[in-house]
């Protein structure tokens, strides 16, 4: 479906400000990457040296996510499971009749990943509640 008008001018308006959103989700990531990288449990996106992330998402992984999930959602920090089901598994590839096992890094993925709260409207003040929760 296309575009409507009103909404053309909204996503207009809203692009002379992308640069400064963006920016201020880096400065997010840094501090997750920064704050949180002695957590030896919790393993952090990397990013290539040439590569400058738009940082839309902010997911970690974690061997026991639902309890690290849990833990967070107990201080007040909420996160999100975006892909809790591997694409393969899903209603939308079930013609193709592949099992558990077809692709076992997604399935440790999908069982691991957790996204971190990263809004450029974040303060700095919840960026520090979540690295300390």
């Amino acid at each position: 479906e296309r575009m409507d008008v009103m909404q053309a001018a909204f996503v207009r308006s809203k692009i002379a400000h992308l640069s400064k959103l963006n920016g201020r989700r880096a400065q997010i990531a840094k501090s997750y990457l920064t704050e949180l990288s002695s957590l030896p449990w919790l393993t952090l996106p990397t990013v290539e040296a040439d590569a400058t992330p738009s940082w839309h998402l902010f997911v970690v992984e974690c061997d026991k996510r639902d309890e690290f999930q849990a833990h967070l959602n107990a201080r007040g920090v909420d996160t999100i499971i975006h892909y809790p089901i591997p694409p393969h598994l899903s209603d939308a590839y079930k013609e193709l009749n592949l099992g558990v096992g077809s692709f076992p890094i997604t399935e440790k993925i999908a069982k691991t990943c957790l996204s971190l709260p990263i809004c450029p409207f974040m303060p700095d003040d919840d960026v520090k509640f979540v690295i300390e929760a």
